[in-house]
This record gives C-alpha cells, sequence and structure tokens, in this order.
C-alpha cells in the first residue's frame, strides 16, 4: 500500500446570497417520485389520485408549489393555455437529484459563510456552508453610535462561485446537499485553516482519499470524509505512482518484470537486512506527483520494496556475499556449489559467475576472524576439500 498525505489550505468566504438547501421534506419528494414512476408529466388530478384522496385543489396547490421550488417544470403546452387546459408539470434536473439523495432542495436567503479550497483530488472545490445571523439594523445603529462600528472590508465574489450557480454542492461535514442560486457580488474573505488530505493506493483500485479535521481543539470545521477521485483521475493507477515515487526516492529507474516492481541499488549502499531480504524502505523526501496530475506531497516511504542489483557487477558481489554469510555448516567444494546454485535463483535477471572454491578457501585463509571461515577451513585440515 502506497500512504501520501499533506496539508490542504480550506478558505472562508462570507455573503450575502441565495442557495437551495437539502432538506427532509417527505411530502415533496412523494411528488418527485410520483413523476419519475410515471415518466411522463403530471397534472393536479395526478397527485389527487395518487396522494392526496382526490382532493383536486389539494393536487393543484401542491403542483404550483413544487414547480415554484424547482422541484418540476412547467411543460410546454401549459405555459400558454394553463387558463383553459390544466396545467402539468415533468420532472426537473433538481427533482432527479433530490430523488438521489433523498433531500428536497428549498430556496433560503440570507447571509452564508461558504468554505472552498483548491486541491486536485478534490473534486469540488465547495465543501460546505453556514447560515450566519447577521446583526439587525437596531445593533448596527448602537455601535455606531459607540463607534464600535467594523470598517467595511468587501471583496470581490471568486470568481468561481459566480460560475458554480445552479450547481450541486454536498458538505463534507453532514452530507447535506446546496445549490448556489443567486449570490452577491461582494462578500467578506475570513482567515483560512489547514486541513488533512489522506492518500491510499493499492493494486487494482481506485485512489482512496480522505479529508479530515485536524485534531487541535477550536477547528471550525470538523470533517471526516472519504472523496471519490475526479474523472480526469481514472487512469492513475498503483504501478504509475509506485514507479514516480520509486524513480524520485531510489535514485535509479525503477524496473518491471512481469508484475513485480523493483528497484535497482547498489551493492554498496543497502546494509545487511536489506541485501538478506531484497526488500528495503525507500525514502521519498517531498514527492512531487505533478506530472500525474496529483500534486505534492509529504515525505513518505515505499514500504519493504522489492530491490535488486543494479548492475551484474553488483550482483557478484551480492552472491558472493549472500553465500559467505549464509555459511553456518561445515561446507565443501561440492556444497558450496549446491548453495550457490540456489543463491543464483535470486537473481534471473543478471549474469553471475561461479566461484571458484579454491577463491573462497583464500578469503577463509585471510579472514580467519570471521564466524563462517571456520566452515571452510576445518573441512580442508581434514583434507574433505579436493573435488570428486
Amino acid at each position: 500500500m502506497i500512504k501520501l498525505k499533506r496539508k490542504v489550505e480550506c478558505k472562508t468566504f462570507d455573503v450575502k446570497a441565495t442557495i437551495a438547501v437539502g432538506r427532509d421534506r417527505p411530502e415533496f419528494l412523494a411528488v418527485a417520485l410520483l413523476a419519475h414512476d410515471l415518466d411522463r408529466s403530471i397534472d393536479g388530478e395526478d397527485l389527487s389520485g395518487h396522494l392526496f384522496g382526490d382532493i383536486f385543489e389539494l393536487g393543484e396547490r401542491v403542483l404550483e408549489r413544487s414547480v415554484s421550488i424547482g422541484l418540476l417544470e412547467w411543460s410546454e403546452e401549459s405555459n400558454d393555455s394553463w387558463r383553459f387546459a390544466r396545467r402539468s408539470a415533468h420532472l426537473s434536473q433538481v427533482g432527479k437529484k433530490a430523488i438521489e439523495q433523498e433531500k428536497i432542495l428549498i430556496s433560503e436567503e440570507g447571509v452564508w459563510r461558504f468554505y472552498y479550497l483548491d486541491d486536485p483530488l478534490i473534486r469540488d472545490r465547495l465543501i460546505h456552508f453556514e447560515h450566519l445571523n447577521v446583526p439587525q439594523a437596531w445593533e448596527e445603529r448602537r455601535n455606531l453610535h459607540q463607534g464600535r462600528r467594523q470598517p467595511d472590508n468587501s471583496v470581490p465574489t471568486p470568481e468561481f462561485l459566480k460560475r458554480h450557480q445552479d450547481h450541486t454542492f454536498t458538505s463534507v461535514v453532514d452530507g447535506t446537499p446546496f445549490m448556489l442560486q443567486n449570490i452577491s457580488k461582494e462578500g467578506a474573505n475570513l482567515s483560512s485553516e489547514s486541513l488533512n488530505l489522506d492518500v491510499k493506493i493499492v493494486p487494482d483500485s481506485r485512489l482512496d482519499t480522505t479529508l479530515t479535521s485536524p485534531s487541535r481543539r477550536g477547528s471550525s470545521l470538523q470533517v471526516n470524509r472519504n472523496f471519490d477521485p475526479p474523472k480526469n483521475l481514472s487512469s492513475v493507477t498503483y504501478e504509475k505512482v509506485w514507479m514516480e515515487l520509486a524513480t524520485q526516492g531510489g535514485g535509479a529507474k525503477p524496473r518491471k518484470y512481469g508484475a513485480n516492481l523493483v528497484v535497482p541499488v547498489r551493492f554498496d549502499e543497502i546494509d545487511e537486512a536489506a541485501r538478506n531480504s531484497m526488500h528495503k524502505d525507500i525514502q521519498v523526501p517531498n514527492p512531487d506527483l505533478n506530472n500525474l496530475e496529483l500534486g505534492c506531497f509529504e515525505t513518505t516511504k515505499l514500504k519493504g520494496a522489492r530491490i535488486e542489483p543494479d548492475t551484474d557487477e553488483d550482483a557478484q558481489q551480492w552472491a558472493r556475499w549472500l553465500l559467505l554469510n549464509g555459511l553456518d555448516d561445515y561446507k565443501t567444494p561440492q556444497l558450496i556449489r549446491k548453495d550457490e546454485q540456489e543463491i543464483h535463483k535470486r537473481f534471473p535477471n543478471h549474469q553471475i559467475q561461479l566461484i571458484d572454491a579454491e577463491d573462497l578457501l583464500q578469503d577463509a585463509c585471510a579472514c580467519t576472524d570471521k564466524t563462517w571461515s571456520r566452515f571452510l577451513l576445518a573441512p580442508y585440515d581434514l583434507n574433505l576439500w579436493k573435488e570428486k
């Protein structure tokens, strides 16, 4: 598994606006479901017959209200002839969205605080909203009289908010859907805060992205939510991310053999544990994955990455080291050759020469302080060293 994380700046903007907020209104949800199930325009008679016990006037009033909140739209034939024929309406895009989310979008005016960010892994920049209680007129007059009126710090409304009117968003705090319908030209910026973005990537699976609030107290936004990756990142795979991280952290271009991803290393640059296991943790300082459209992240590790010798020369040294340091019993040339063949299987992508037994014996004579040397010298002293 690959784990990545970074801080994401979340900004706030206070502005007067009209937004449609998702509310639990089962009576209107029933209207949307009826229009969906009948798959045609509906009128007051349909509503009264299916929902209100044949009370036609009630059906007509609910039809008008459903159109006024955007749940339904007047059918074209109803626009000009409504005074002379029964009006009908069909399910709108807002109504279809209401069925999906099981919430009815109800328009509300007021001063709102919008939370927004800009991150390539979060599809919708607008992530939350709050209704603000603004001072009453008498309170503003009192503040002015007492010299406590706040200076005007109005700034233009961010362009992306203007562009996304009539677009439905979902709050990352409680999952409430909301839609920007009308927004003032000016508002006020507030201070920003950092959120934690964590990404987990496993083979044959999509990106798992989680946005959370910092653990400290006093955070104004309490978030703990998973996100599906944006559609433009559907081609980003575990292999692509792994290869890029390994390149940035390993110093050499990683290799692929079948389904195996491998980092080439120099023999003299790895410790004994890595030589034995042929795996190591690859430290990747501040990885830059902008070429994959993922952005930059904090320092991370590729844990337990498979490694192999960078060159045939490294492989030769590595095999010799494994042979000598793996000695734990008395060996003759025949037994050494058997061990050596097993070691060579660990380097299928390299050409390795068989080690001459006499060379090993000379090494043992020169390194009598090494534990492994006695496993060669004792058989030699007993005249068991000759090849049969």
